[in-house]
């Protein structure tokens, strides 16, 4: 645009300079012989260019308009670069706090301790070592009802809630930092976070949302994004999850497939 433009100002310019030399030479009387003066001729000279200001006015507007839309698409074009630029800076920093967040869960879990007792004496175990320790021996034991498992849960959970109640905390807001996010696909930092879970850890989240602390706020996220999308088939009846939650919370999963097939 910036070339066509300029290519027109030289064409009417040079347009300008042809006129101005023809009615100079009619001005002077031109001929063959030679030049003359002819002042008859030469005083309606500044007459000869009424038509010419017409049409170099005219050239004005249409320069001035060219120039404008110019001006505009210009603009246009730096906006929308630096729209772009103001969402790659969003997402680059959503990314670098997400990531982590993640890595800081991952650490979470791996302080997790409890002790227990084998044939040389007392020994400490860490990480999601301890996490199924804790479900299979001291929560697991009971198929009963809620009226039974609930209260099973949030002793065990008072015992321990140093270590679980820092690790149901960091979940619940790395889930809501996604949700309050304006990044475009939210979903996916969901799948991310959803395959760093062990099943342990998923029915531990899905226990503290019926029995715990999460039942409030954690619970509608876990619903919303399908966090127990990847919990084995077993545990999900074991626990009763598809009577304690809406189906959102599993997603498209099929109840019946095993996990490992099921798993995103």
């Amino acid at each position: 645009m910036t070339f066509s433009v300029r290519s027109a100002t030289l064409a009417l310019l040079a347009v300008f300079a042809a006129y101005a030399v023809y009615v100079a030479l009619a001005g002077l009387g031109f001929d063959p012989i030679g030049a003359r003066w002819d002042f008859a001729v030469t005083g309606a000279l500044g007459d000869s260019f009424g038509p010419l200001n017409t049409f170099m006015a005219t050239a004005a507007a249409l320069a001035a308009i060219a120039a404008y839309f110019t001006q505009r698409s210009e603009l246009d074009r730096v906006r929308a670069d630096s729209e772009a630029e103001r969402t790659l800076a969003i997402k680059r920093d959503f990314e670098t706090t997400f990531f982590n967040l993640l890595q800081l869960l991952r650490q979470t879990v791996k302080e997790i301790d409890v002790t227990i007792m084998d044939i040389n004496g007392p020994k400490s175990i860490y990480g999601r070592d301890a996490l199924k320790e804790i479900l299979d021996h001291q929560i697991g034991p009971s198929k009963g009802a809620d009226v039974d498992d609930g209260p099973i849960y949030r002793k065990v959970y008072a015992r321990l809630q140093d270590d679980l109640g820092h690790y149901f905390r960091l979940f619940y807001q790395i889930v809501r930092f996604i949700d309050e996010s304006s990044v475009a696909d939210r979903m996916l930092y969901v799948r991310m976070l959803r395959a760093t879970l062990s099943n342990t850890e998923i029915v531990f989240i899905a226990l503290n949302c019926m029995f715990g602390g999460g039942q409030r706020k954690l619970k509608p996220l876990v619903e919303k994004y399908a966090l127990l999308h990847n919990v084995s088939g077993g545990d999900a009846k074991s626990r009763r999850f598809m009577a304690s939650f809406d189906q959102s919370a599993f997603g498209d999963r099929d109840m019946g497939v095993p996990s490992d097939e099921a798993s995103d």
